[in-house]
């Protein structure tokens, strides 16, 4: 079983909530390993990291606990750089960046298969990137990962746009790892549908929008739909739980709680 996740977005690219926001990866791990879940998959983004260097520093209580309970577990943490970012994925600093490899986007990753830790960097972020191989070909290559005997492609983001990393030898699952939820991304994980691939994703959503579900419902908003766990600070987390084959095919999926 692999566990993704919509957490809110409250203390997205916010430093000073590194704290609270490990506190509850924490409590997460717990009741997923408690459930019998073989990983977790936080959002891109989830943590914030003054530098390059500090990146698996700000991770280690994550991937302690991740180790202790011998669960898999990809956590997003982007640098503090990326505050200084337009928001415009193909601004002009944007773009150097990506000629150069160095967008400011990592994931963090424990395989408890390996007993191993990984850092990877997100390569690109929109199709504009893709048609016109910003980033050559013999550096984007699928990246895969093999979680409870199931080869599975780990895409950050907007690489969800290029195409080469969905040939034919790539596996059929793909874990898309979002910062936060967006119409270009949606429509290419269409397409990769269309093509036969199943996709499961992790993201943030703006909070508002579920209040807002629960309030037209007519529901109190301290009674989230089912799935959803409360931490402080006006954190929430939706964890569900995919059963995959070898194959590929998604066979079943469970809620956390």
């Amino acid at each position: 079983m692999i566990g993704v996740m919509n957490f809110s977005d409250t203390g997205f690219n916010d430093k000073r909530s590194n704290s609270f926001r490990i506190r509850a990866a924490k409590e997460l791990l717990g009741i997923a390993h408690n459930k019998g879940f073989h990983a977790l998959v936080f959002p891109a983004g989830y943590l914030i990291s003054p530098t390059e260097s500090t990146i698996k520093t700000i991770a280690s209580p994550i991937l302690r606990m991740a180790r202790k309970l011998r669960m898999s577990t990809i956590v997003g943490v982007d640098i503090a750089a990326i505050l200084g970012y337009p928001d415009d994925s193909n601004s002009p600093r944007m773009l150097r960046a990506i000629r150069r490899g160095k967008m400011p986007c990592f994931l963090v990753i424990y395989d408890a298969g390996t007993d191993s830790v990984n850092i990877m960097r997100q390569r690109s972020a929109t199709n504009r990137q893709a048609y016109e191989r910003m980033v050559p070909d013999d550096i984007m290559t699928p990246r895969i990962m093999e979680i409870n005997g199931v080869s599975v492609n780990i895409i950050q983001c907007g690489e969800i746009t290029d195409w080469r990393l969905f040939a034919e030898d790539a596996p059929r699952t793909a874990i898309i790892i979002v910062h936060q939820r967006m119409a270009r991304l949606y429509r290419s994980m269409q397409g990769r549908s269309r093509m036969g691939f199943s996709l499961i994703q992790s993201e943030h959503r703006k909070t508002r929008f579920s209040l807002s579900f629960l309030l037209r419902k007519g529901k109190d908003a301290s009674h989230r739909h089912r799935g959803q766990i409360d931490f402080e600070g006006n954190l929430w987390a939706e964890v569900v739980g995919f059963e995959i084959e070898e194959s590929g095919r998604i066979t079943g999926k469970e809620s956390l709680i």
